[in-house]
């Protein structure tokens, strides 16, 4: 009897250690995928700097548009200038931010969502040369489309342009031809 509760806890020690073994072995795989894909959030640190300072260039544009003529310009360049090293600033700090948060968090989701074997076949796909010249060719795709839609809708688009410039223009009381560059710059609005 004592031989056969060994044998049935060794079995149970087995199968558990089996089993934190898997586990460790799913989680290295995980931390592997996404160390593999750092770059992409890094990315994603980067873009959350971006936002932040183009909100920012956004909330301030309207009290520049406010100063006199003669100081809007340099106004203009002095906020240009400190939003970007505001950018320069933070976007290091959110980079590492991003890569060091996609470390406990992503991990844990892979392990829940995907196999052990689904890791390895995701893990060889991200690691493999045709994966990387996949994703440099995509990084040109969203600028190729753009341009494709933007020459494709140009004769439909212009009209509507044209529309909006001239009720702008009519809503702020501007005449045409009369700022710089025509449309709806220049001139002060009629009071």
């Amino acid at each position: 009897m004592k031989h056969i509760l060994q044998a049935g806890l060794l079995g149970i020690v087995l199968a558990t250690s089996g089993t934190a073994a898997l586990a460790e072995t799913k989680r290295e795989l995980a931390v592997k995928l996404v160390t593999l894909q750092q770059a992409d959030y890094e990315s994603l640190g980067r873009e959350i700097a971006a936002n932040t300072a183009q909100r920012l260039l956004q909330a301030v544009l309207p009290a520049v548009d406010g100063l006199p003529a003669d100081k809007r310009e340099a106004a203009a360049r002095d906020v240009q200038a400190e939003i970007k090293k505001f950018f320069d600033g933070v976007e290091p700090m959110l980079k590492t931010a991003a890569a060091k948060s996609s470390q406990a968090v992503v991990p844990p989701l892979l392990e829940e969502k995907f196999s052990e074997d689904e890791l390895k076949q995701i893990i060889a796909w991200v690691d493999s040369p045709l994966s990387r010249k996949y994703r440099q060719f995509t990084v040109e795709l969203p600028d190729k489309v753009m341009e494709k839609t933007v020459a494709d809708t140009k004769a439909q688009m212009d009209p509507k342009f044209k529309a909006l410039d001239q009720t702008l223009m009519k809503r702020l009381g501007i005449t045409p031809g009369s700022g710089a560059g025509g449309g709806t710059g220049g001139k002060s609005p009629k009071k």
